[in-house]
């Protein structure tokens, strides 16, 4: 009887384990092609440097003319990581304050000529939609 309460047990732990989808990270490529695909290209671009974040470089692509770089990190845990990182980095810093979109595993900062307070607040509307599709 003990036997097949401990199977039983197993095999209800096998099957839970079975129903929990793995996270799966957003790619580069993923990305580039969500704003494709919404009328929206990228091009790549010779963009001045930009921040390293929690050891990651961004890639740098511009957006109607503004400069936007995407972070791709290996989890969304380092994400936030590296979202804390660019907060420290740019605490004492007198700088254009970007649009700040994160999506799983990825950061995209957007570089628009509008003087901003806010990194989060008064975003593209076409950019925060094509990043919460993906």
């Amino acid at each position: 009887m003990v036997q097949k309460k401990i199977l039983l047990l197993l095999a209800l732990l096998f099957l839970s384990g079975c129903n929990e989808k793995p996270v799966e990270n957003i790619t580069l490529q993923a990305v580039v092609q969500a704003f494709d695909s919404n009328t929206l290209p990228l091009t790549k671009s010779e963009n001045a440097d930009y921040f390293v974040l929690n050891g990651q470089s961004p890639e740098k692509y511009a957006v109607n003319g503004n400069p936007l770089y995407i972070y791709v990190f290996a989890s969304e845990e380092d994400a936030k990581k590296g979202l804390e990182d660019f907060f420290n980095q740019t605490e004492k810093l007198n700088m254009v304050i970007p649009q700040i979109f994160a999506a799983k595993n990825v950061l995209i900062f957007y570089l628009s000529p509008e003087t901003r307070t806010d990194p989060f607040s008064e975003r593209d509307e076409k950019i925060l939609s094509i990043v919460n599709s993906i």
